[in-house]
Formats: C-alpha cells, sequence, structure tokens
C-alpha cells in the first residue's frame, strides 16, 4: 500500500491473499490507519534498534555499512512501529528521532550500539543488552513479539 504511487485497492487484497471482500476492506482500513503518521510522541515501552539494509554490489563483500541505507526503528510494546530511512545512526540524527516520538520518561531497550549510550541524560529510563557477550535478552529487554521486530 506505501510502496506503489496510486496506493492498492480492498480488492486486489482479496485476490492477492485469497480472502473474502469484507475482510480484506477491514485489512485495507486497518493497514491504512497504521501507515498513517503520529505527530504525537508517545509513552511507555520501547525498543529501539538500527540496521543497513542494501545489496552488495558486484565485487564487494557482503559485511558492513558502505553501499547501504541505515534504517532506525522504534517499536512501542502494545502500539506504534516506526521504521525510517536515515541518513546516517549518529546521535545527531537519531537523538531528534527518538524525541519526536518517544515521550521522557519512557523507558527505551536497547543493544549497546554506542549512539544510544547517553539515553538516560536525555531524561529516558534505559536498559541494554550486551550482544558482543552473547547477551539476547535481560530482563524486559529484547521480549518485543520477534515475527514483528528481529533486531533483538
Amino acid at each position: 500500500m506505501s510502496a506503489t504511487r496510486c496506493g492498492i485497492s480492498a480488492k486486489q487484497i482479496e485476490r492477492e491473499t485469497g480472502v473474502t471482500y469484507k475482510t480484506a476492506w477491514r485489512m485495507f482500513h486497518q493497514i491504512r490507519s497504521l501507515l498513517q503518521d503520529n505527530p504525537e510522541a508517545g509513552q511507555g515501552e520501547f525498543e529501539v534498534d538500527e540496521t543497513y539494509i542494501g545489496g552488495v554490489r558486484p565485487g564487494e563483500h557482503g559485511r558492513g555499512a558502505e553501499g547501504k541505507t541505515p534504517v532506525f526503528g522504534m517499536v512501542q510494546r502494545k502500539g506504534m512501529v516506526k521504521a525510517l530511512k536515515s541518513k546516517d545512526l549518529k546521535r545527531a540524527t537519531v537523538y531528534p528521532l527518538i524525541k519526536q516520538y518517544i515521550q521522557p520518561e519512557s523507558t527505551i531497550y536497547t543493544d549497546e550500539f554506542h549512539t544510544y549510550a547517553t539515553l538516560s541524560e536525555q531524561g529516558y529510563k534505559h536498559q541494554s543488552v550486551k550482544h558482543s557477550l552473547k547477551q539476547w535478552s535481560k530482563g524486559k529487554a529484547c521480549e518485543v513479539v520477534p515475527e514483528i521486530w528481529t533486531g533483538c
């Protein structure tokens, strides 16, 4: 629905997914409501993570960020999911996005990526896991539903 210029119809969803028109129409409206930007910052518990998206160019190896697009994502527990293309993953770029979508005093769970090191100084409760020590969860950190967020 968001990838094409004209969007997609409920009839097209019905054909492609094999559900009834009534179900497709409901899915259409649910998806459309979730795609709308919500300018209000949320509060509560959030998982924040980053990744690089993009293929490997001919003659290059698969590891590393060079030539790939940085993507920054936020998942509110029982709430919004926001993934944004970013010019980079530096604090100066990421923190304004966090402030735009997450209210201070909220709890943010992250990995050990250096960008997140000063979240506590910004007024957030911050907990992290250390993937370098093969730690994939700690307390409530990284317990988001795995089928929607594979960063942990």
